[in-house]
């Protein structure tokens, strides 16, 4: 069964032209983030606690946003967890 068959019958997968949704918004996500990082280039100084260190303004928001996912997921965890155990 060729291509244009399966499209017209709906029983198979159907060949597109072009470039797909993921690769075109891949490619707009990935100037956004490179625009970004070229207009926050500054050094910022950092101090807290015992921490003191000098780093790129992007690097440092970058690592704050990682920081705010990985504890985005860990109260989910727990929540989902407490959930459970409620349940049972």
């Amino acid at each position: 069964m060729s291509w244009e068959q399966a499209g017209k019958e709906g029983t198979g997968p159907v060949k597109r032209g072009g470039l797909g949704v993921e690769v075109v918004l891949f490619g707009i996500v990935a100037l956004a983030i490179g625009a970004f990082v070229g207009q926050n280039t500054d050094k910022v100084k950092i101090d807290w606690a015992f921490l003191h260190f000098t780093a790129p303004l992007w690097l440092i928001i970058l690592a704050v946003l990682i920081i705010g996912a990985l504890l985005d997921r860990l109260a989910t965890i727990i929540v989902r967890h407490r959930r459970n155990r409620r349940a049972d």
